[in-house]
């Protein structure tokens, strides 16, 4: 571990990802990295933060980024790297939770209309935060690969919003829509089978939400 100069509060603490930095020069801080692996000073890189001492950590695709005022004492480093590192793993454990609840809710390659109500219920899915029957959920008859691709070169950005992406090609998806407002436990659900481009939104190249439907071109 390098020498670090620690103070009794950060003036400022980032999580970026890495490979869209941009309070950093991306060359500079790429060598910074390979020369000095872990825990490492770069007041010198983090512009936001002057003439204060920096710290950065990487894990996996995530940086954070912490710039202190002052000196303190090795008991107090040891402390701060182990809180930065609990607080950057549980953003990769939430990040995770994000993209498997995606795959539960919405992916399911075996999908057909006439089994809304046995796949809704065996997976468990409600309506966000209450136990409520879900009004409409969508399932995409694909792998996860598939899908996963749309957060890279089988997408694009959608310009509803700054983290969408839309497939370049349609999928068969599966919407299943609640009949008569029904409650729980007797969930109840039409099927309706579509081919449709989908919109996603992506976190870090991981699909974490289904947004919308949008009808391909020249149907």
């Amino acid at each position: 571990m390098s020498r670090l100069c620690l103070g009794q509060r950060p003036t400022s603490t980032k999580m970026i990802c890495r490979h869209h930095l941009t309070e950093f020069d991306q060359m500079k801080f790429n060598k910074s990295i390979l020369n000095n692996p872990g825990w490492d000073h770069i007041s010198s890189l983090c512009k936001s933060c002057g003439r204060h001492q920096c710290l950065y950590k990487t894990f996996h695709s995530l940086l954070m980024l912490q710039c202190f005022r002052n000196c303190a004492t090795d008991k107090m480093k040891v402390q701060l790297v182990f809180l930065l590192l609990v607080l950057l793993s549980a953003a990769v454990l939430s990040q995770n939770d994000r993209y498997r609840h995606f795959i539960n809710q919405h992916i399911y390659g075996q999908m057909r209309v006439d089994r809304c109500d046995d796949v809704i219920r065996s997976r468990g899915i409600k309506e966000a935060n209450t136990n409520a029957c879900k009004e409409t959920n969508t399932f995409i008859k694909a792998g996860t690969n598939l899908i996963k691709n749309i957060c890279g070169q089988a997408g694009e950005p959608y310009p509803r919003g700054r983290d969408l992406r839309i497939s370049l090609q349609p999928f068969n998806i599966i919407v299943c829509t609640l009949r008569n407002q029904a409650r729980p436990p007797r969930c109840e659900y039409r099927g309706q089978d579509r081919t449709r481009r989908i919109v996603i939104a992506c976190e870090n190249g991981l699909p974490v939400h289904f947004a919308e439907d949008v009808i391909p071109a020249g149907i």
